[in-house]
């Protein structure tokens, strides 16, 4: 039984390497399943975008429309060289979580990987804290998501849509658009017009609120007579 406790709390010390590990092994990937805006792969084929005889690609109107204004976005640096590279000439691949990163060839997405492997060995001092760590923040923890504000337009039982400013951080400019909302989300203290601010969590591919708080909320009375 000793024994049997022991290897349990080993296989439990290993899991946070091992998932830094897996989050970071790498596998080709064609253009053609990337949104080379939002930098995400995807399981069916992109919008087709030529510009100056390159194709490039896009998850709808709005990046194909970014793709065909926006040089900066249309390239990317090499995260093994740091040579900037043209996306629509790069060699590309995705992580386990639908990340994509751009290489100049083949041979430096192979030594990305190796270094991937590498870093384990270095994940694995410090492991405790780690798993420390990961145990004290919850699902939920907003620094794990992505931050927005902006106007409710309607409100229906599983997504929103929603007039929302710039979120820098998913390069997405200021617009209106519906976006779905985690079952873990009460709508029921929102209503239309409201100003919220949202966090976004990337879920099979597509970014969902997980967790949503009303600006325009009154403040709870303190049950206490104020008058006199």
């Amino acid at each position: 039984m000793k024994h049997l406790f022991l290897a349990l709390f080993m296989a439990i010390i290993a899991m946070p390497a091992m998932a830094t590990e897996t989050s970071h092994t790498l596998k080709p990937i064609e253009a053609k399943y990337v949104c080379m805006v939002n930098d995400t792969a995807f399981d069916k084929e992109q919008i087709a975008v030529e510009v100056d005889g390159k194709t490039y690609f896009g998850c709808c109107a709005m990046c194909e429309a970014r793709l065909k204004k926006d040089t900066d976005i249309r390239s990317a640096v090499d995260p093994v060289s740091g040579v900037q590279v043209d996306k629509a000439e790069a060699v590309i691949g995705a992580d386990n979580q639908g990340k994509v990163y751009y290489f100049e060839s083949s041979a430096n997405l192979d030594k990305y990987k190796v270094a991937a492997a590498d870093n384990h060995d270095h994940m694995m001092d410090g492991h405790e804290g780690m798993m420390h760590d990961k145990m004290m923040h919850s699902e939920h923890d907003t620094s794990e998501l992505t931050e927005g504000t902006g106007t409710l337009n309607a409100i229906s039982d599983n997504k929103v849509n929603v007039t929302h400013g710039p979120i820098p951080a998913l390069q997405w400019p200021e617009m209106t658009m519906d976006i779905p909302v985690s079952e873990s989300v009460d709508l029921s203290g929102f209503e239309k017009g409201d100003n919220v601010r949202f966090f976004l969590k990337l879920k099979d591919q597509t970014y969902v609120i997980e967790k949503m708080e009303n600006n325009n909320a009154k403040p709870q009375e303190d049950g206490h007579d104020h008058q006199h």
